[in-house]
């Protein structure tokens, strides 16, 4: 009879925790939705990156390593 009680209350107390596991699980994804940033904007598109002088002085550094 022991033996009985005790493995009902180990499956009585392993539901709760997975209750509670899939509780925290669900909580923090919501979470992680609200709190995501939007996507950085770039302020210059790559053509016209490539023609300022600090984008050209880059290619003759990674150019002159060759």
């Amino acid at each position: 009879r022991t033996r009985a009680s005790l493995s009902h209350a180990g499956q009585v107390t392993s539901a709760a925790l997975s209750n509670v596991g899939v509780a925290i699980t669900r909580r923090l994804a919501d979470i992680r939705t609200l709190s995501l940033p939007s996507p950085p904007r770039h302020t210059i598109s790559v053509p016209a990156m490539r023609h300022s002088s600090t984008f050209r002085s880059f290619e003759d550094m990674v150019s002159s390593v060759k």
